[in-house]
């Protein structure tokens, strides 16, 4: 544990009351949502589709090695997925795409909010330990300035572009279905269906298209992720997921 996680972690639950009465008041000027957990369970199927589309053309390409999955860690991968989707998608598309979209152009909001998003997946790489007694003032700017710019010489950039189009994608189902729970349900789905392809299927190979078993690394997930959003903009028309 380093200084830095416990401060991110108290700070999080420091400001968690103020960011709910936000998230509350933006609530209040949007329609009421029905059917949320239809609209759940369809978006965490999509989901599982794209992940399973990212694993399964690979597969057909490069050998792998399949470990079976016990039910006891498929519950446990099924409620990380559920409370972690939640969460992020609350923060990030419910209150900060939120407020923004009412501040600027739709395009604008998903462009910058996506950044956020995919900004906060990367840690700081300076850090101080916890056990450390003496702090000092250069300390506590250096950790501030890491906070606000993680390493960014040494960020994945592959992976910074593969997380800002899924913040995209997620944005955008959130845009046209005016329902949080399309964005959640696709989050989770995503993240439930990548933990049980990491954990079941091994490639001995990494391949510049295909990536590896850290998904996340892959052209091929930008692709698919970018088909996915152009064809939910695209049929916005007839897309109501919650009727």
């Amino acid at each position: 544990t380093t200084f830095f996680e416990r401060i991110r972690l108290i700070s999080f639950f420091l400001f968690a009351p103020c960011l709910l009465k936000i998230y509350r008041q933006l609530e209040e000027n949007r329609p009421n949502h029905s059917g949320k957990c239809k609209a759940y369970w369809q978006f965490f199927g999509i989901g599982i589709l794209l992940i399973a589309m990212i694993f399964g053309l690979k597969s057909l390409v490069f050998d792998f090695s399949f470990t079976p999955l016990k039910i006891p860690l498929l519950v446990k991968f099924l409620l990380a997925a559920a409370f972690l989707s939640f969460l992020e998608e609350w923060l990030f598309r419910g209150l900060i795409f939120g407020a923004m979209v009412n501040a600027m152009k739709p395009f604008q909001a998903i462009i910058f909010s996506s950044l956020i998003f995919a900004y906060f997946h990367f840690s700081p790489r300076y850090s101080i330990p916890a056990h450390h007694t003496f702090l000092n003032l250069s300390d506590g700017f250096r950790c501030f300035y890491e906070n606000i710019f993680p390493g960014l010489n040494h960020i994945a950039y592959l992976k910074f572009l593969i997380i800002f189009s899924l913040g995209c994608l997620l944005a955008t189902v959130y845009f046209h279905s005016k329902n949080l729970f399309t964005a959640i349900g696709l989050h989770g789905g995503i993240v439930f269906a990548l933990m049980i392809c990491k954990t079941c299927f091994s490639f001995p190979v990494t391949n510049s298209f295909f990536g590896s078993n850290h998904l996340f690394d892959s052209p091929l997930a930008i692709l698919l992720i970018a088909t996915v959003g152009i064809g939910i903009h695209s049929y916005h028309g007839h897309f109501h997921p919650t009727k």
